[in-house]
C-alpha cells in the first residue's frame, strides 16, 4: 500500500500520541509561569521601575526645557547680526547704521 502524501500527513495528523495529556501537561508545567511565580512578579516590577525612572527623567527634561531659549535675545541677536555684516563690509565702507543705534541688552 502506498500512499500520497497528503494522505500520509492526513493520517499522521489523525494520530493521537498522547491520548491522556501526561506529556503536554508536563509540558505546560515546565514552559508557562505561573501568574504567582518570583521570575514573572521580578520581571513585573522591574519593568514598573524602569517604566517609571523614564517618565520622571522625561519630566525633568521637559521642566528643564522650558527655561532654555533657542534664539538669543532679540537685541543680542541685532548686536550679532551688525557684527557679522560689520566684518563683511569693505573698508571704509559706510554701512549707514553705528553700533550705538541698538538698545544695549544685559
Amino acid at each position: 500500500m502506498k500512499l500520497s502524501e497528503q494522505e500520509m500527513e492526513n493520517l499522521y495528523r489523525s494520530m493521537d500520541l498522547d491520548p491522556a495529556g501526561v506529556l503536554q501537561q508536563k509540558t505546560f508545567q515546565q514552559i508557562c509561569a505561573k501568574k504567582t511565580s518570583f521570575k514573572r512578579k521580578t520581571v513585573w516590577g522591574l519593568s514598573f521601575a524602569c517604566a517609571a525612572a523614564c517618565v520622571w527623567l522625561l519630566i525633568g527634561v521637559w521642566q528643564n526645557a522650558k527655561d532654555v531659549s533657542y534664539l538669543p535675545d532679540p537685541a543680542e541677536f541685532n548686536r550679532m547680526n551688525f557684527a557679522f555684516y560689520r566684518d563683511l563690509a569693505l573698508p571704509g565702507q559706510d554701512l549707514g547704521i553705528s553700533l550705538e543705534d541698538f538698545p544695549s541688552w544685559p
